[in-house]
């Protein structure tokens, strides 16, 4: 573990000022070391794959430029072709106009002589300089192309044992060699999400139109968080649109009194609004913390970061006149809304629909204040781009920038065959990933009470229902192929669902219900009238969503082994022996399949006996 690290939450307490001063700058120390210390362990030649590297990207150069020479000489040989046609052409007219003598005699045997010398000129360019050269050059092209291969090839044998050896839950061990107070876990597990459900009210993972696809559980200072990425499902209204051309007579009168047809077109179209299924993806951070345990309250951003003094101003006192309102008129009904003492933090923070002002001044002291009113109005990290939602004990927030960053930390990622740039990713990746997730915490560890409020340990042993949680389930059935657990006739997206069943052990049996829908072709007609006095039938295409289900059982266990360790172990074909159709998913070191019926405790165990690791 690296020196850099921090024991105590001093810091924390500035938490902006502490990342620009402190924690930025050691993680990527930190995350340096890391990468070169297994570099080391392995023995990546480093400097060997640097020379190979600088060789490929010169063969690569070299042959960009002889691509683009080659090109340049292809152009210019039809170009040549081009205007040996055209003189071609040209020939032939001035002979045919010298023979009806509409030009002088002169230039009708001149013009001719001078074009075909001209052509035979283009064929001695095509043919002794343009072929010659683009042959050359084409050669040297076929010289160069197995080289790159080779020094790729190369490259990719240098790289392989580190390549192999990259890892899930990376960034989570760095940042926490750099900030022990921030505990990131290796998986959630049935007993903590038990906690947040019994200890801290939150609600169960049961709701059917949102499904796991990315969780990381951890703590602070003992209080215990997750951030989950999860995919969710909504019926939305859809429009569809269909045509028809008309045509019709019209009779009309002249100027002169005459009359006169004429036929006319018209498009009809017209629209149907049907429900079709939306997916999209939603990432939040959510904590739990016993203080202030009956205060329920939001806010959303705002949008001053990085505004000018006079136009957080002009804010501020706009919003600080709609404020007094809210205090008058939540007096008026017998509420108890009143001001913190800090109309610019009422105004930049707006959590006016809170239940309990005693609790919520408790909570936000007047450094809390002001360590979210720099931060809401300042540069650092991403500014004011978060929702907050507090509902007694557990508090989630929602920020924009989140939405955005991958939290998997998955290991192909880096997987490159050049060591350097491997290095940058891996660090910029740990960099990102620390500001990511930080800067989602400021909000709350901004606040004093948080921090100083270290909630038990809240102990369920063996007697929790599940030894993972339902959002490792869900994560680690969605990383399987679909088509394995989806109903076969579905045409759209998949939610994922599960249940436990049993524990086997350190397994866990769930039943999966997988959730889709199958499109079928309808079509609407729709009557209208057209231009011609006549009604005209219209047919609307559109597809109509029947949902599907199908339901599975699935083992989930945990395995003592690295992903190293299992790709080398999985090679002997032994899954398929324990799983039906060998079909298993495997992530952070978690494997989901579909186990035989009597799969039991004596299974586990001799599953977890061969995944062992072997570092």
């Amino acid at each position: 573990m690296s020196d850099t690290v921090n024991e105590n939450n001093e810091e924390l307490l500035e938490p902006v000022k502490a990342y620009n001063e402190v924690y930025a700058e050691q993680v990527k120390v930190e995350a340096e070391r890391v990468f070169d210390e297994l570099a080391g362990k392995v023995e990546t030649p480093i400097e060997l794959n640097r020379m190979t590297i600088k060789e490929l990207k010169k063969l690569k150069a070299e042959l960009n430029a002889l691509s683009r020479r080659s090109g340049t000489l292809g152009a210019w040989r039809i170009f040549c072709i081009i205007m040996i046609i055209l003189l071609g052409i040209a020939t032939g007219v001035v002979i045919f106009l010298g023979i009806k003598q509409s030009i002088s005699l002169a230039l009708a045997i001149v013009l001719p002589i001078v074009f075909v010398l001209m052509i035979v000129g283009l064929f001695l360019i095509i043919f002794l300089v343009i072929n010659k050269k683009k042959k050359n050059i084409d050669k040297r092209i076929k010289e160069i192309e197995p080289q790159i291969e080779a020094k790729t090839h190369e490259a990719a044998e240098q790289m392989a044992p580190l390549n192999a050896r990259f890892d899930y839950n990376m960034a989570q061990k760095i940042i926490g060699n750099v900030i022990p107070l921030i505990k990131l876990d290796k998986y959630f597990d049935g007993a903590k999400e038990a906690a947040l459900e019994e200890q801290y009210g939150l609600m169960d993972n049961t709701d059917e139109n949102y499904s796991t696809v990315c969780v990381q559980s951890g703590s602070i200072l003992g209080n215990p968080f997750i951030i989950q990425k999860a995919k969710a499902h909504k019926i939305i209204n859809v429009t569809y649109s269909g045509s028809i051309t008309i045509t019709y007579t019209v009779t009309t009168r002249d100027s002169k009194g005459n009359l006169q047809t004429s036929i006319r077109t018209q498009v009809l179209t017209a629209t149907v609004s049907k429900p079709a299924p939306d997916y999209h993806y939603e990432t939040n951070l959510i904590y739990g913390n016993t203080a202030a345990p009956k205060l329920v309250f939001s806010r959303e951003p705002q949008n001053m970061s990085g505004k000018s003094e006079k136009a957080i101003r002009k804010f501020v006192d706009v919003k600080t006149k709609e404020f007094q309102k809210a205090v008058e008129n939540s007096t008026r009904k017998g509420g108890n809304l009143t001001c913190i003492g800090n109309y610019d933090f009422e105004a930049l923070f707006h959590a006016w629909n809170r239940n309990n002002e005693v609790q919520f001044r408790l909570l936000f002291t007047p450094l809390a204040q002001r360590n979210l009113t720099k931060y809401l109005t300042g540069t650092d990290g991403y500014g004011d781009d978060f929702y907050f939602f507090k509902n007694n004990m557990i508090n989630m927030i929602m920020s924009r920038h989140s939405q955005k960053f991958d939290y998997s930390g998955d290991p192909s990622r880096f997987m490159t065959i050049e060591y350097d740039y491997s290095k940058r990713l891996f660090v910029e990746y740990v960099c990102e990933f620390f500001k990511n997730f930080y800067f989602d915490l400021v909000p709350l560890i901004s606040i004093p009470l948080y921090q100083q409020n270290k909630s038990l340990e809240f102990i369920y042993g063996e007697d929790a229902p599940t030894n993972y949680s339902s959002y490792e389930h869900e994560v680690i059935v969605n990383t399987l192929d679909p088509k394995e657990i989806q109903e076969p006739t579905t045409t759209t997206d998949v939610m994922i669902k599960t249940k436990p069943i049993r524990k086997d052990g350190k397994s866990d049996k769930i039943e999966v219900i997988a959730r889709s829908y199958r499109g079928e072709p309808r079509t609407d007609y729709v009557h209208k009238m057209g231009k011609d006095g006549f009604m005209h039938t219209i047919p609307v295409d559109w597809v109509e969503y029947i949902p599907v289900e199908r339901t599975s059982v699935v083992e989930v266990k945990r395995l003592n082994s690295s992903r190293f360790d299992f790709i080398n172990k999985i090679k002997d074909n032994y899954m398929s022996r324990i799983s039906n159709g060998g079909v298993y998913a495997f992530r952070n070191s978690i494997i989901a399949f579909f186990a035989n019926n009597n799969y039991s405790n004596k299974d586990d165990e001799e599953i977890g006996s061969y995944f062992t690791e072997g570092e």
